[in-house]
């Protein structure tokens, strides 16, 4: 019998996250000692600090073929700098680091860069190095700096310079260097270019507070400690409109996975619907957001704090403090820096849920377009339109109190929605008919508690409430 061949990748992408919001300490005792065989390592999504970064670089270390190391979405600042430079120099067969979305400097940056450069051989692949929306100010002027210091390209033309070969014969490869967070974004050589598009400020992103405190009337600096996260959530939890139902997209629907990281909601992991930005440059879906929002005003209310207000609201990220002028839909954000990231997030292109290179059934759909046409398209389409109910129920039920046997459905059990739910309060669970959820309890009243499955029966997001006569159990 042929052994087991070893796998190539370690892959420890969210395993931080708990899925409630709450994050967990990695258990690095898990990895085998000695030698290994990775050639790919991924520690994305998971919030890491400098502090903790030396044990994921002990790892990589060991790793002889490793060819990929993927740390995006991490709180890395330039105290990490320099154990990821020495990682450049002792690692020589690296091809891929991913850094995006951190919070390098320009200095932690070129400690990075610099390193990277001296150590690569003429005869190797350039080195496909991620740094954009980072803390690097002035990027272009800093670019400008390395290109003259050092054989650096930041792939202008995808066509010309791909991720293994660069035309200009350079050793690093730095695509969309200039697209930082907290910096002027003075080229716009990284997107597409448009006859419309202003030239942004040098401090685009350094004012965005400004911007919004004057939007809530208020000037910088005037909002005191009345300013608490308690009452944005209670602005949160009032009721709102009803907004038409946007079907969530996922991950694996991007065209592109990797370029498309920024719109990714780290709370439910889905592609951010109804965006909401905060004043740190951080995108969630609204619907997230509030549920974060209540949830941790709860577990104030319940805490040993209780008796003191709430002067702020931690991101969910980085855990800076957010003020309710810190938080504002992406469409109202009176700034050019937002204005950009809302071209971007309504270019993002993306497949069919039922693609052929993603469903695992037999009828397929090839559409592929841009996610604001999504929602029209789930309409019209073929497969999606089958597997929905040919009529739909003239009146849907109510929860009143009796309403529903609670005996019906215990802890864990898996159930199918029947119709749509889209309950206007946060904590409630937005769902569609033939969805799957996980109960987690039900109340006399007629509702249950419970979270969203996805089709490999993993959950998704932040559980909520629905009714429970809109249930019925999985038949597997």
């Amino acid at each position: 019998m042929a052994p087991k061949k070893e796998p190539s990748k370690l892959d420890w992408a969210q395993r931080r996250n708990s899925g409630d919001g709450r994050r967990e300490a990695l258990d690095f005792s898990e990895i085998p000692k000695g030698v290994l065989h990775f050639e790919e390592v991924d520690f994305s999504f998971n919030g890491l600090t400098s502090h903790e970064l030396p044990q994921v670089l002990e790892v990589c270390m060991r790793c002889p073929r490793l060819r990929v190391l993927k740390l995006f979405k991490n709180s890395i600042d330039d105290s990490g700098a320099l154990g990821l430079a020495e990682l450049c120099r002792y690692c020589p067969t690296l091809e891929e680091i991913h850094l995006s979305h951190n919070m390098f400097t320009a200095s932690g940056a070129s400690s990075i860069i610099t390193a990277a450069e001296s150590s690569r051989r003429e005869d190797q692949v350039p080195l496909w190095l991620r740094l954009e929306q980072n803390h690097i100010e002035d990027a272009e002027a800093v670019f400008k700096r390395l290109q003259a210091e050092h054989s650096v390209c930041r792939r202008i033309d995808p066509k010309a310079c791909t991720a293994r070969v660069c035309a200009r014969k350079c050793r690093v490869h730095l695509p969309h260097f200039c697209l930082q967070r907290l910096n002027a974004v003075e080229s716009n050589q990284d997107m597409p270019a448009r006859r419309d598009s202003p030239n942004l400020p040098r401090q685009m992103l350094r004012q965005f507070r400004d911007d919004l405190d004057r939007q809530k009337g208020k000037s910088k600096g005037k909002a005191g400690k009345s300013e608490a996260a308690h009452v944005a959530a209670k602005e949160a939890s009032a009721p709102k409109p009803r907004e038409s139902r946007k079907p969530q997209v996922q991950v694996h629907q991007l065209l592109d996975v990797e370029g498309s990281q920024e719109f990714v909601c780290y709370l439910c992991r889905g592609v951010v619907h109804y965006p909401t930005l905060t004043r740190c440059s951080h995108l969630f879906c609204s619907p997230c957001f509030q549920s974060w929002v209540v949830e941790k005003v709860s577990e104030h209310s319940s805490g040993p704090e209780a008796t003191e207000s709430m002067q702020a609201m931690p991101c969910p990220v980085c855990d800076k403090a957010l003020k309710k002028a810190d938080v504002v839909p992406l469409h109202r954000a009176k700034h050019p820096a937002a204005a950009v990231m809302q071209r971007r997030w309504q270019a993002i292109r993306i497949k069919c849920a039922f693609h052929p290179e993603l469903a695992d059934f037999g009828e397929t759909c090839d559409w592929q377009g841009d996610l604001p046409q999504y929602a029209a398209h789930c309409k019209v389409c073929p497969v999606g339109s089958k597997m929905r109910p040919s009529s739909r129920a003239m009146s849907m039920p109510v929860p009143t109190k009796g309403n529903g046997d609670r005996s019906a459905f215990s802890e864990d059990d898996v159930c199918v929605v029947k119709y749509d739910f889209e309950g206007e309060d946060p904590k409630m669970l937005r769902v569609a008919a033939h969805d799957i959820v996980k109960i987690y309890r039900t109340v006399p009243s007629g509702w249950a508690g419970g979270i969203l499955l996805d089709k490999s029966m993993e959950e998704v997001g932040l559980p909520g409430w629905l009714p429970i006569n809109y249930l019925e159990l999985y038949q597997s």
